[in-house]
C-alpha cells in the first residue's frame, strides 16, 4: 500500500502466494467478522478464479504456450515478449466500496488460497517461473497501438509486484517467489529458536534458497533484514557506537544487543559462503560493520489494539489517520512513531541505503 501511495506513476501489484491468504484477507476487507465469517475471506469467495494467483499461474502458462508458437516469441526458450501479457485480466483492484475504499487507485491483488496446490507443480514450475519473469521484465507494448512498437511502449504502465508467502517456502507456489523477485525483505524475530529454524532442515529458508541457488533458478536475494516487535525505549534514531548499525528508534539496550548476536552469527555464515544470497555483498565485503549498516533494520513493538483495529478495517498502519480511525481504539501517541517508522523503512529500501 505505501508502495502504491508513493509511486501512482505504476501499477502495484500484490501476488498472494499462501494457502493461508492472510494478505489477501486484509487487504480484501480485514477480519472483522460478517455472517460469522472474516469480511475478507467473505470477498474472496466473490472473487473469479482468474482474479486469484492460482489463475494468474494458469494464464501465464498458457500465455507462453501460445506465443512460443507465434513469430512474437523467438524460439528455443529465448523468449522476449512483443505482445504483453495483460496482468489487469487476472487482479483485483483494491480501490473499491466492497474492499478498500482508501486504497490508492494503483493498488491491485492476485489473492491467494488452497488452489495454489493445484495450480504449480515441479512439472510446471520451469515454465510458469520463466514466463512470470519475462512478463515482469520485458517492455509494454500494446500491440493494437496503430502507432507501431515505439508508440505501443506510450500506451501501457508498468507493473511492480509484490510477492507474499507463507511459512511453507519449499512448495512450488513459495519458491515461485524466490525465482522471480529481485529483492527479498527477511522479517526476524529476536528468539534463537525461531532464527535457528532458517537453517535447520532441508525444507528451511536458508537451505531452499542455496539448493535454489545451486540449481540455477534463485533471483531473489537479500536486500533487507528486518527485526520485528522490538521495545523502544526512545522515537528519536539510534546509531550504535560499536558497528554504526543504525535504527529508526531507539531501542531498548538489551534488545539491540540480541539483534547484534543474532547479526553475528549471520554475518559469519555470511563469510563463509552466504555472501551470495545478499543483495550488494561485493560492496559490502566482509566487514561485520558494514554488514550491519546495510542489512539491518528494526519494527518497534505496536500496540495490541493498533494492530487489531488495522487488520479487523483492512487499512494498512501507514494509512491510518484521523479519517478513518476510531476515538479510543487507536492512541494517535503510539501510532505517530509507528508510522514513521514504517515510513524511515520503506525510504531505505527505495533507496538501498541504510535505514537513517
Amino acid at each position: 500500500t505505501e508502495y502504491a501511495k508513493r509511486h501512482p506513476e505504476v501499477n502495484v501489484l500484490v501476488v498472494d502466494l499462501s494457502l493461508y491468504a492472510d494478505s489477501s484477507t486484509l487487504l480484501l476487507g480485514g477480519t472483522r467478522k460478517e455472517d460469522g465469517i472474516q469480511r475478507g475471506r467473505l470477498m474472496m469467495q466473490r472473487i473469479p478464479p482468474r482474479c486469484k494467483a492460482s489463475g494468474l499461474i494458469g494464464a501465464l502458462l498458457q500465455f507462453a504456450r501460445e506465443k512460443r508458437l507465434k513469430s512474437s516469441w523467438w524460439p528455443n526458450r529465448q523468449w522476449f515478449r512483443k505482445h504483453s501479457f495483460d496482468f489487469a485480466k487476472h487482479t483485483i483492484p483494491l480501490q473499491d466500496p466492497r474492499f478498500h475504499p482508501t486504497a490508492p487507485p494503483n493498488l491491485f491483488l492476485s489473492a491467494g488460497g488452497p488452489d495454489l496446490r493445484e495450480a504449480i507443480g515441479t512439472e510446471n514450475w520451469d515454465d510458469a517461473c520463466y514466463a512470470l519473469r519475462q512478463s515482469m521484465s520485458a517492455a509494454l507494448i500494446d500491440p493494437k497501438d496503430p502507432r507501431g512498437e515505439k508508440g505501443g511502449m506510450m500506451g501501457l504502465r508498468q507493473w511492480v509486484i509484490f510477492f507474499d508467502t507463507d511459512h511453507e517456502i519449499h512448495t512450488p507456489y513459495a519458491t515461485l517467489a524466490l525465482g522471480c523477485a529481485e529483492r527479498m525483505i527477511l522479517p526476524l524475530s529476536l528468539d534463537e529458536n525461531d532464527y535457528d529454524r532458517l537453517f535447520v532442515g532441508e525444507i528451511a529458508l536458508f537451505p531452499i534458497l542455496e539448493a535454489m541457488q545451486n540449481h540455477g533458478t534463485l533471483r531473489a536475494k537479500i536486500d533487507r533484514l528486518v527485526f520485528n516487535r522490538m521495545l523502544p525505549h526512545q522515537n528519536t534514531p539510534y546509531v550504535d557506537e560499536g558497528t554504526g548499525g543504525r535504527l529508526p528508534f531507539t531501542p531498548v539496550q538489551s534488545e539491540f544487543a540480541q539483534v547484534k548476536s543474532i547479526s553475528k552469527d549471520l554475518h559469519g555464515r555470511y563469510l563463509q559462503g552466504m555472501h551470495t544470497l545478499f543483495l550488494d555483498a561485493d560492496n559490502v565485503g566482509t566487514s561485520f560493520n558494514r554488514f550491519m549498516q546495510r542489512y539491518v533494520t528494526a519494527l518497534r513493538l505496536a500496540a495490541p489494539t493498533t494492530i487489531n483495529f488495522s487488520k479487523m478495517r483492512g487499512i494498512a498502519l501507514s494509512q491510518l489517520d484521523d479519517s478513518n480511525i476510531d476515538a479510543g481504539k487507536v492512541s494517535k501517541a503510539t501510532l505517530q512513531p509507528l508510522k514513521k517508522n514504517l515510513g524511515e523503512i520503506a525510504d531505505g529500501l527505495e533507496s538501498r541505503e541504510s535505514v537513517l
